[in-house]
């Protein structure tokens, strides 16, 4: 999901070991802290917890909240590629 503004919480750099001079800062959102896998989107404008990817198809970033639902989509559009293949 997105990083929100409270998402720069020092839970996650006590749990990790860092301090929160360590953590990595994102240029593009006013130099906020982020999560350690956090990334920037170009497209959405907003820092994503573990991005993979923006997927135009879905119309969203792929990311830590959402992989198992992009996969769900990859999986039945494939299904229903093979099904339209099958029948033609």
């Amino acid at each position: 999901g997105y990083v929100d503004d409270d998402d720069a919480d020092e839970a996650d750099a006590e749990s990790s070991g860092e301090t929160e001079l360590e953590r990595e800062t994102c240029q593009r959102c006013d130099g906020r802290a982020i999560p350690t896998r956090a990334k920037h989107c170009k497209v959405c404008g907003h820092c994503v917890r573990r991005f993979d990817h923006h997927c135009f198809w879905v119309g969203t970033c792929v990311g830590e909240r959402n992989h198992g639902r992009f996969w769900m989509f990859l999986a039945t559009q494939t299904a229903a590629t093979a099904h339209a293949a099958w029948i033609s």
